[in-house]
Protein backbone atom coordinates (compact mmCIF):
# COMPACT_ATOMS: atom_id res chain seq x y z
CA UNK A 1 0.00 0.00 0.00
CA UNK A 2 3.07 2.43 0.64
CA UNK A 3 4.36 1.66 -2.72
CA UNK A 4 1.09 2.60 -4.24
CA UNK A 5 0.81 6.01 -2.49
CA UNK A 6 4.14 6.60 -3.20
CA UNK A 7 3.95 5.47 -6.55
CA UNK A 8 0.60 7.57 -7.14
CA UNK A 9 2.13 10.85 -5.62
CA UNK A 10 5.23 10.28 -7.95
CA UNK A 11 2.62 10.70 -10.90
CA UNK A 12 1.17 13.46 -9.72
CA UNK A 13 4.47 15.98 -9.22
CA UNK A 14 5.92 14.71 -12.36
CA UNK A 15 5.75 17.06 -15.93
CA UNK A 16 2.94 17.02 -17.93
CA UNK A 17 4.87 16.70 -21.55
CA UNK A 18 3.90 14.62 -24.11
CA UNK A 19 5.41 11.24 -24.61
CA UNK A 20 7.52 9.94 -27.30
CA UNK A 21 4.94 7.24 -29.14
CA UNK A 22 8.48 5.38 -29.77
CA UNK A 23 9.48 4.30 -26.26
CA UNK A 24 9.75 1.07 -25.88
CA UNK A 25 9.64 -0.53 -22.26
CA UNK A 26 12.45 -3.05 -20.94
CA UNK A 27 10.95 -5.96 -19.25
CA UNK A 28 13.95 -7.70 -19.15
CA UNK A 29 13.70 -7.18 -15.00
CA UNK A 30 11.90 -5.39 -12.25
CA UNK A 31 14.18 -2.62 -12.61
CA UNK A 32 14.21 -1.96 -15.70
CA UNK A 33 10.66 -1.91 -16.10
CA UNK A 34 10.39 -0.05 -13.39
CA UNK A 35 12.84 2.77 -14.84
CA UNK A 36 10.64 2.61 -17.97
CA UNK A 37 7.39 2.84 -15.96
CA UNK A 38 8.60 6.18 -13.85
CA UNK A 39 10.39 7.47 -17.43
CA UNK A 40 7.26 7.25 -18.68
CA UNK A 41 4.78 8.58 -16.09
CA UNK A 42 7.26 11.77 -15.99
CA UNK A 43 6.53 12.17 -19.76
CA UNK A 44 2.35 12.17 -19.51
CA UNK A 45 -0.13 14.50 -18.52
CA UNK A 46 -2.22 13.98 -15.51
CA UNK A 47 -5.16 12.19 -17.17
CA UNK A 48 -3.14 10.32 -19.40
CA UNK A 49 -1.03 9.66 -16.03
CA UNK A 50 -4.47 7.76 -14.49
CA UNK A 51 -4.67 5.94 -17.83
CA UNK A 52 -1.62 4.28 -17.63
CA UNK A 53 -2.06 3.47 -13.81
CA UNK A 54 -5.14 1.95 -14.49
CA UNK A 55 -3.34 -0.01 -17.79
CA UNK A 56 -0.45 -1.15 -15.59
CA UNK A 57 -2.88 -2.58 -12.56
CA UNK A 58 -5.01 -4.14 -15.39
CA UNK A 59 -1.77 -5.55 -16.77
CA UNK A 60 -0.66 -6.62 -13.57
CA UNK A 61 -3.62 -8.79 -12.76
CA UNK A 62 -4.19 -9.80 -16.20
CA UNK A 63 -4.09 -13.46 -15.39
CA UNK A 64 -6.38 -13.85 -12.19
CA UNK A 65 -9.69 -14.19 -12.26
CA UNK A 66 -10.87 -14.15 -8.65
CA UNK A 67 -9.51 -12.02 -5.49
CA UNK A 68 -9.22 -14.75 -3.38
CA UNK A 69 -6.64 -16.41 -6.49
CA UNK A 70 -4.81 -12.80 -6.32
CA UNK A 71 -4.64 -12.77 -2.32
CA UNK A 72 -2.86 -16.64 -2.25
CA UNK A 73 -0.64 -15.59 -5.37
CA UNK A 74 2.44 -14.17 -3.53
CA UNK A 75 3.42 -12.78 -6.97
CA UNK A 76 0.74 -10.25 -6.55
CA UNK A 77 0.79 -9.18 -3.42
CA UNK A 78 2.98 -6.86 -3.75
CA UNK A 79 1.71 -3.33 -5.13
CA UNK A 80 3.16 -3.39 -8.86
CA UNK A 81 5.10 -6.27 -9.23
CA UNK A 82 6.99 -4.55 -11.89
CA UNK A 83 8.94 -8.55 -12.40
CA UNK A 84 5.17 -9.60 -13.31
CA UNK A 85 4.28 -6.35 -15.33
CA UNK A 86 7.59 -6.26 -17.57
CA UNK A 87 7.39 -9.83 -18.67
CA UNK A 88 3.83 -8.84 -20.07
CA UNK A 89 5.20 -5.46 -21.25
CA UNK A 90 8.74 -6.44 -22.60
CA UNK A 91 9.14 -4.64 -25.55
CA UNK A 92 5.95 -2.85 -26.26
CA UNK A 93 5.09 0.64 -26.71
CA UNK A 94 3.27 3.21 -24.50
CA UNK A 95 -0.21 2.88 -27.00
CA UNK A 96 0.56 -0.46 -27.09
CA UNK A 97 0.62 -1.28 -23.10
CA UNK A 98 -2.73 0.45 -23.17
CA UNK A 99 -4.37 -1.16 -25.87
CA UNK A 100 -2.76 -4.28 -24.31
CA UNK A 101 -4.42 -3.12 -20.81
CA UNK A 102 -7.79 -3.23 -22.72
CA UNK A 103 -8.00 -6.63 -23.47
CA UNK A 104 -7.77 -7.98 -19.54
CA UNK A 105 -10.23 -9.58 -17.90
CA UNK A 106 -9.62 -7.30 -15.04
CA UNK A 107 -11.17 -3.86 -14.93
CA UNK A 108 -10.09 -0.72 -13.10
CA UNK A 109 -10.20 2.52 -12.58
CA UNK A 110 -8.20 5.18 -11.04
CA UNK A 111 -9.98 7.85 -9.00
CA UNK A 112 -7.80 11.28 -7.56
CA UNK A 113 -10.12 10.79 -4.29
Amino acid sequence: MRLIKIFLLVLMFSGCASTTPDYVFDGSSAESTQQGVNYLSSQLSSTEQKKFLSALFQIHFYDTLTSTEALNNPELNKPLNFEVIGKKIDGMTYKEVLVFAKTSPTKVSVSSE
